[in-house]
């Protein structure tokens, strides 16, 4: 009996002593976890469908790329979570070539698909990107308005009138810009992010000379001059001109300018412009520009200035595209300008194109002096950035040189000159 008695008061004191010690062992983490992080500090998460705007690094087409091939992108505006700049821009993205067909036969032309993989955050790690088709509700983009593709990137040139012929090569021109979204909820690892903020910006350091911008806006960086492209491209991706005008103005106020200091917007094709030059033989200067790419896409305006007479050979002549940017509220204008001097051979093809001047800066200046009696300008700069183009050839292979400085130019008195 007394046998039974310990063994049963064992059992009670067994079971007694594992109760207190899990009672410990689930209470004590609880009080350290507490200890630990006594507020509920925000957690970083890159939201799913967050927008990151990229652009292509290089030029791809359908005559020489493989399936499987990467594509390099890069964030042209910052993606920001909790006042930090997770995705910086200039950050590396990712694609990856999932279908090519080249040109073939009865006109049909080639195609491309690109289906974007990754971005790089600033804590190191990769968020996965995903297409516009598969979009979910609940995040961004349900209430976005895309003008773009988003991540599978298809392009299908037009087909030729004539069948029997092989259509045209697909090209995806470098600095394309594109949209993609953020797949899914991605946390951040928030300590890093805040240490690898807090470098870079302790290693911001100018390098235009001078580079005075006007203030930026919350969004943008004063590195946004050393950002922007350097060249345009023809059709075929080769580079050409420099870009040597930046334009800071709406875009009332850009057309405005162009047209008080005399400049002519060119006819948009060849069939307008020999309506127009029937009208008026005796004084068509609106003769249509070739098209040349910034941002994959034509120039958004073409404006001249030429006597009637020689419209054909000489002429000044300006390309201007429009950015996502902004700066000081004004929305950022880019331009290349030359000036026609001549005929000669196109280095690209048994053909005739225009020579320009190679001593381009000469149209720079010449620009920059039609806008003063404008009286619409609110300054007028010269502006050096990190990787200028001092020495370059157009598409169809002339020489040109520069002291590689932008001219910045400021339009903001519309209202003022009204008032005169």
């Amino acid at each position: 009996m007394h046998y039974r008695i310990h063994v049963r008061l064992l059992l009670v004191l067994s079971l007694a002593n594992f109760g207190q010690a899990a009672a410990q062992s689930t209470f004590v983490p609880e009080r350290t976890a507490t200890e630990v992080a006594p507020a509920n500090s925000l957690k970083l998460v890159l939201e799913d469908g967050t927008p990151v705007k990229l652009r292509t690094g290089r030029t791809v087409s359908s005559a020489d790329a493989h399936v499987g091939d990467l594509v390099d992108f890069e964030a042209t505006q910052d993606v920001q979570v909790g006042g930090y700049s997770v995705i910086p821009r200039g950050s590396v993205a990712w694609g990856r070539i999932v279908k090519v067909q080249g040109r073939r036969r009865m006109g049909r032309g080639g195609t491309v698909k690109i289906q974007l993989e990754f971005v790089q955050i600033a804590d190191g790690s990769k968020a996965p990107l995903y297409s516009l088709k598969n979009v979910r509700g609940g995040g961004h983009a349900t209430a976005m308005t895309v003008g773009m593709a988003a991540t599978s990137l298809v392009y299908l040139p037009a087909a030729p009138a004539l069948l029997l012929m092989r259509g045209q090569d697909s090209r995806i021109l470098k600095g394309t810009e594109v949209t993609a979204y953020v797949a899914g909820n991605f946390p951040l690892d928030q300590p890093k992010v805040q240490e690898t903020v807090a470098l870079k910006s302790a290693m911001a350091v100018s390098t235009s000379d001078p580079a005075h911008l006007p203030p930026a806006g919350p969004n943008q960086s004063t590195g946004l001059l050393n950002f922007l492209p350097r060249r345009v491209l023809d059709s075929q991706g080769n580079e050409g001109d420099a870009v040597n005008l930046i334009l800071l103005a709406s875009e009332q106020e850009l057309t405005t300018i162009f047209e008080r200091a005399g400049w002519v917007l060119a006819d948009r094709s060849t069939g307008i412009a020999v309506v127009h030059a029937l009208e008026k033989p005796k004084k068509y200067v609106a003769m249509p520009m070739s098209k040349l790419f910034l941002f994959g896409r034509a120039q958004d305006y073409g404006y001249e200035m030429a006597e009637p007479v020689s419209v054909v050979t000489k002429r000044h002549h300006v390309r201007v595209w429009k950015t996502d940017y902004e700066v000081a509220g004004l929305p950022v204008w880019l331009a290349a300008g030359t000036r026609d001097i001549g005929l000669g051979g196109d280095g690209r093809k048994w053909g005739i194109t225009h020579k320009i001047d190679p001593e381009v800066d000469g149209e720079r200046d010449f620009i920059a002096g039609s806008f003063v009696p404008t009286h619409l300008v609110t300054t007028i700069s010269y502006e050096l950035p990190a990787d200028p183009v001092r020495e370059g050839t157009t598409a169809t292979g002339e020489s040109y040189h520069s002291d590689g400085r932008l001219l910045l130019v400021t339009v903001d008195g519309i209202q003022d000159a009204r008032r005169q």
